[in-house]
């Protein structure tokens, strides 16, 4: 945070981003396929021929292999992860959003909230169809606690 300014959504992450990390983790999974499938055959064929010619190595060349296997596996399945949580992630803030938004529209149509009243500025507003209508604040307590000469409504 420089001076001078407020506070910064270094953290923030919004819904086109989270579902070009979700496609770029599509991408990078079904990519794997292929070049996994032939570097296996690669692979099998070169520790064949090591085994073939009686070199110590070709054990060693299939523990990689299958080392390399299994790495693939998991970075394939943390990618489907990543997908699908995002996938539902984006689907369920914007059905969160759309909830928001309904009971915002349904309370600024019945006046607001149960138990709020409007203040009078926002009745003028809400008569003559300027802006939005917002309840009246709510009583609050000082920080310092109730104080019988200080009481903020």
């Amino acid at each position: 945070m420089s001076q001078g300014q407020g506070p910064q959504d270094d953290l923030a992450v919004h819904s086109p981003e989270l579902t070009e990390i979700g496609n770029e983790a599509y991408e990078l999974r079904t990519g794997l396929t292929e070049p996994t499938r032939l570097a296996d055959e690669s692979t099998d064929s070169a520790a064949r021929a090591l085994s073939n010619a009686s070199m110590e190595t070709a054990d060693a060349l299939t523990h990689t292999r299958e080392r390399f296997e299994d790495k693939v596996r998991m970075l394939k399945n943390n990618c489907r992860y990543l997908e699908e949580h995002l996938g539902v992630t984006v689907a369920s803030h914007a059905s969160d959003e759309a909830d928001i938004v309904t009971g915002i529209r349904q309370a600024a149509a019945t006046g607001g909230p149960a138990g709020h009243e409007l203040t009078p500025q926002a009745r003028f507003l809400e008569t003559f169809g300027i802006g939005e209508a917002s309840p009246a604040p709510h009583p609050t307590v000082p920080a310092g606690g109730l104080n019988e000469d200080i009481i903020n409504i």
